[in-house]
């Protein structure tokens, strides 16, 4: 857990440096230019969703069989196993895409309007392929236990540029072509970076291509792997990315700038989750190969305390000084129902953290095959959510919200279920009691003081009485082995400086 927990905090620090400057981008920023911002947060998750279908699951056998090839000592056999698989499943689905494009782009047409998707064809299938080598680089990093550089290379690289796009924008007036055209040379950039990178420390060699039956793997079960990671990511993709690629083609690129707007705020809660899960994704592959399951409960367990100590602090912090951060944009009224867009989104995150890693345990695990039927049944209910409310005046972008939120809440619950009852093992203790009850305290004092028409003073005045009387609580009642030790460390640090030690 040491390695996780240092990795994951690096991470997590460049994580929060980006969503500083994304915090400045969506009030100083993006309302400058919410079209356009909406189109490029279209434009980017579009070619992510079109990532699985042009990998055919290649990408999912590259954590999943390194430890094979790493123990066979034949690393450098099976990344070019990976180039090569990568670059076919791309080639069949840019020849498959070309010949099925009207009939494609008409099927869509009956619900929706995919004159967006054929007018930027030409930029979304380079995206996509971009996209498939980054992955393929960070999966590659993740091997070596390496999760920061690749992190400030893509996420942080990305948060600085889209916002410099946007204020160029407005000096050169940019149209949506141009602004994809750019966003293409950014991820072409991106790739170059990463490549580098993991040639310096030597976590790119290529050698001749190892078949699998070469480390005493059956060729079948590999395949058959990858083919179930395809759909698994296709179904990731319909349940938490459709939101966004489909408010566009419902309504417009201007009402999905909004809600990207909420949705990176959000975001800020899913941090740590993202940072934990990205390195512990090999070591919980590790464990399963050696059948370890004390190893991965324990890091089930002890991930879903932290992760949900952590999400409900940052819930409650964003929540309770909401309003006085849109007051502080550059034009407040570019934030329409934002507290309910918040409260969907954040309760999905929440939701997420408790659950802790249930994806990573399904997919690493010889159960793999049943985190499909989760994925694609939520998918479905996703799409159809999306379609229905966001179509519904009555809701509009706050109804794809409450689709998310209603397909986190069905998805994780189906997950925590199955493997209590599949492998005896469930993230839930006393602890995560405690910590809704440490929550709930907090809640309650935030709500009866009363706020500050000021708004720099409200944030301080909140921000300070919320991590006094949460970390102190948590720090007290020792709710953690991890969170305990972390503030004892902090507060010794402090004392001693104080004392002039």
């Amino acid at each position: 857990m040491g390695i996780i927990i240092r990795q994951s905090i690096k991470h997590s620090l460049v994580n929060f440096f980006g969503t500083a400057i994304g915090a400045i981008s969506i009030l100083f920023i993006y309302p400058y230019n919410d079209e356009l911002y909406g189109f490029a947060q279209w434009f980017y998750n579009t070619s992510f969703v079109l990532v699985p279908f042009a990998s055919l699951g290649v990408l999912s056998l590259v954590v999943k069989f390194y430890p094979n090839y790493e123990k066979a000592k034949k690393t450098t056999g099976f990344t070019s196993l990976i180039g090569v698989l990568l670059l076919t499943a791309f080639s069949i689905f840019i020849t498959l895409f070309l010949i099925f494009e009207t009939q494609f782009i008409q099927f869509l047409d009956f619900i929706l309007d995919a004159s967006k998707i054929a007018d930027f064809k030409w930029l979304l299938l380079p995206l996509t392929g971009l996209l498939c080598l980054e992955t393929w680089l960070r999966f590659q990093s993740a091997n070596q236990k390496r999760i920061v550089i690749p992190s400030i290379i893509t996420q942080l690289g990305y948060k600085i540029f889209l916002p410099s796009l946007i204020l160029i924008s407005v000096i050169y007036n940019i149209n949506n072509e141009q602004a994809g055209m750019s966003i293409v040379g950014f991820f072409l950039f991106a790739v170059i970076a990463l490549f580098l990178y993991l040639r310096r420390i030597n976590g790119f060699n290529l050698g001749k291509p190892v078949l699998p039956k070469q480390v005493d793997l059956d060729k079948k079960s590999v395949a058959s792997y990858g083919l179930f990671g395809s759909l698994n990511s296709i179904g990731n993709s319909l349940s938490f990315r459709i939101d966004s690629v489909m408010i566009p083609l419902i309504i417009d690129f201007g009402s999905n700038g909004i809600y990207n707007k909420i949705l990176f705020i959000s975001n800020v809660i899913g941090i740590p989750s993202n940072s934990i899960a990205s390195i512990a994704s090999p070591i919980i592959s590790e464990a399963f190969e050696k059948n370890d399951m004390a190893k991965v409960s324990d890091i089930y367990r002890r991930s879903s305390a932290n992760l949900f100590l952590v999400g409900s602090f940052l819930f409650l912090l964003i929540w309770f000084n909401l309003s006085s951060i849109i007051s502080l944009s550059v034009d407040p009224t570019t934030f329409p129902n934002a507290a309910k867009i918040l409260l969907f989104l954040g309760a999905a995150k929440i939701i997420d953290m408790i659950t802790s890693l249930n994806n990573q345990i399904l997919i690493y695990s010889k159960k793999y095959k049943y985190n499909l039927l989760f994925l694609l049944l939520l998918g479905t209910i996703n799409v159809y959510l999306n379609y229905k409310w966001i179509s519904d005046p009555q809701y509009g972008i706050v109804g794809a919200a409450m689709a998310t939120f209603t397909s986190m809440l069905i998805y994780n619950t189906f997950k925590y279920l199955f493997i209590w009852h599949q492998f005896k093992m469930q993230p839930l203790s006393l602890e995560t009691i405690k910590i809704l009850i440490v929550a709930m305290v907090s809640f309650g004092i935030l709500w009866i003081i009363p706020s500050f028409s000021n708004p720099f003073i409200h944030i301080i005045l909140y921000s300070g009485i919320l991590c006094l009387v949460y970390f102190a609580s948590i720090y007290l009642m020792q709710i953690t082995k991890d969170s305990h030790e972390l503030l004892h460390n902090f507060t010794d640090k402090l004392l001693k400086r104080n004392n002039g030690i």
